[in-house]
Formats: C-alpha cells, sequence, structure tokens
C-alpha cells in the first residue's frame, strides 16, 4: 500500500492601483486556482515486517514503486544495481548473487545461503537459484542495507531485498507487454509478459501473472562450431485471495519457474588458461567466443507454495506466513 500525501500551497493575488492625483480604493481579487506545489511522498514499508512511514524507521531503506521500476526497465533482481545506490546485482553462471555494501557471497554450491537476504511477499527465498527472479507485476521493492539479522535471521549480514507483489484485486484488470530485440551474432531476443485480476465472488479474488523469455544462441564454439548462449525462461505466479470480512485475510500463491539455457560458457583472459599447453588446443581469440568438448548447461525448475494471512483484532493484529 502506497499512500500519497501532496502539500497544497495557494497563492492570494492582491490586486491594487494608486494615481498620483486622484485617490482610488483597492479591491483584492480573488483567490487564484490552487497551484500544487512539490510534497514530501509519504511510502509506507514493511522493512520491519509491519507497515511504517518510510522517513520514520531507523533503518536505510531505498523504496521502488512500481512506476519507478517500469519507468527504469527494472526486470529482474539483478537489474537493480541501476537503481539501488551501494548495490550490485553479481552474477555467476546464471545465479544473482547480491551485494550490498561490499557485503555478499560467492557460493553457488547446494546448502550455500547468501549473505544478502531476498523475500517475496514475506517468505524467505534460501538458496542462489532463487534470487533469479523476474520481475512481471510488483508493488514495490524496498533494499535494506546493512545487517538485518535481529528482523530477519542470520542470512541478511550485508542487508536484504524484501519484494512485495500486489495482491488480488476484485476490479478487473490487466496488461501484456511484448519485447524483441537483435543481438550480436544475428539472435533474436522475445520477450512476454503479461498480469490479470478480477473478482470471483464478493469475497474471492484471483490474480496471475506469467512471462516466457527466448534468446538464441549468440557465443560461438570455436572448437565445435556449435553456438551457446541459448536460454529460455517460463515463469507463472498466481494468488487467491479470501476476504470474508474488513478484518480477515488469506492469500494463497503459487510459483512454477523452468529454465534451460546454454549460457554458462566462459573465455580465459589473455588465453590464461592451463588448456594452452594441451597439443592441438583451440583458444577463442575474439569476444563472444567459447572452446569446449561439452555443452555449459545451466537448467532449473522451481515450485512455490505460500499462505498468508491477516486477522486484525481491536488491542492488535496476527499475522502469519508460511512457505
Amino acid at each position: 500500500m502506497i499512500k500519497r500525501h501532496v502539500s497544497i500551497a495557494t497563492a492570494l493575488l492582491m490586486a491594487g492601483s494608486a494615481m498620483p492625483a486622484v485617490a482610488q480604493d483597492s479591491q483584492p481579487a480573488p483567490p487564484s486556482d490552487a497551484q500544487p506545489s512539490a510534497g514530501i511522498e509519504d511510502i509506507v514499508v514493511t522493512a520491519t515486517r509491519r507497515e511504517e512511514r518510510l522517513q520514520e524507521i531507523p533503518v536505510t531503506v531505498t523504496a521502488l514503486t512500481n512506476d519507478t521500476l517500469a519507468g527504469a526497465g527494472i526486470v529482474d533482481i539483478r537489474s537493480l544495481t541501476a537503481v539501488v545506490p551501494g548495490y550490485s546485482g553479481n552474477r555467476t553462471t546464471s545465479v544473482i548473487l547480491p551485494v550490498i555494501r561490499g557485503v555478499g557471497s560467492g557460493g553457488v554450491s547446494v546448502g550455500d545461503e547468501p549473505n544478502v537476504a531476498t523475500y517475496i511477499d514475506g517468505i524467505y527465498q534460501p538458496d542462489a537459484f532463487s534470487n533469479a527472479t523476474e520481475l512481471v507485476e510488483v508493488e514495490r521493492v524496498e533494499v535494506l542495507r546493512g545487517p538485518q539479522g535481529t528482523v530477519f535471521g542470520r542470512n541478511a549480514t550485508g542487508g536484504l531485498i524484501n519484494v512485495i507483489t500486489p495482491d488480488p484485486s476484485f476490479v478487473p484488470r490487466g496488461r501484456v507487454a511484448v519485447r524483441y530485440g537483435r543481438l550480436r551474432n544475428d539472435s533474436n531476443d522475445y520477450d512476454v509478459r503479461g498480469y490479470v485480476t478480477s473478482g470471483l465472488s464478493d469475497t474471492v479474488a484471483f490474480d496471475i501473472a506469467g512471462l516466457y523469455r527466448e534468446t538464441d544462441p549468440y557465443i560461438e564454439n570455436v572448437a565445435s562450431g556449435e553456438d551457446y548462449g541459448w536460454i529460455r525462461v517460463f515463469d507463472v505466479r498466481s494468488k487467491l485471495l479470501f476476504e470474508p470480512s474488513d478484518t480477515v485475510q488469506f492469500v494463497l500463491t503459487g510459483g512454477y519457474a523452468n529454465q534451460r539455457s546454454t549460457i554458462n560458457a566462459s573465455q580465459p583472459i589473455d588465453d590464461n588458461t592451463v588448456g594452452k599447453l594441451m597439443p592441438g588446443v583451440i583458444l577463442p581469440q575474439k569476444p563472444w567466443q567459447t572452446s569446449a568438448n561439452w555443452e555449459p548447461r545451466v537448467d532449473y525448475e522451481k515450485i512455490t507454495v505460500s499462505l498468508r494471512g491477516r486477522i486484525e483484532l481491536d488491542a492488535f493484529n496476527i499475522e502469519t506466513a508460511t512457505g
């Protein structure tokens, strides 16, 4: 939820004139139309696990609304590098390893846990592959700097990325975004993203967000002649909202993501590899080339389910998040 309060400045113009020889009454002109001035925008965030004004919380936070993300062309967690100071969306193979103020992780093996935690709708993403999150429909993104272990646990030494997606709306709406591009080596790039939400009854609403992205091979393998760099991503996420009253709300979320790719193709810098000692070795000499006798696959499949609940009572609220 985003609340905006903009101050209004009204100018009252007083018109009057005096002639040197003849006295003349001065009559005030009617007030002009109110002209808005630049005010401070109030953004309500959940950086401390409860809704508070961004200006009042004791945490260094960068909060990005959906309009800001769309205007900057932010499509995933890695590209937040362009708009968040002190943040770097490093990538190893296809895994995103975020770094905040120089603190981050470098491991992508099973069991490695990032030092910068990622949460999506209050659910912790426990491994590095979960950080490869594509942003289709987002309400806001909060990036917290510095240790957040007191509130979010041990794996938030460097900070935290909090992604909040919108809950389903009873008012129907939707959008579709299609992008096409041409990359190096005459490869095509396709990207289709869509979102739709609507009410099913007076108490139940749903939404669904999905994307399909595919890039043709663009990395030349000089050893075999086969091109690498191909990637195909399919991602779908849906919510079911049950709101029997103004004080009770439950949201069931399900998601599925699938990636197939050959993007993990590497090239030694200045032929700095022990492979050059082998007889008959073929080394890449130009950008976007590799030399390999194996296919550099990076494939993964992810299934997520979560249930969030909120019950507002007179003295306090009860909130749950299970994933």
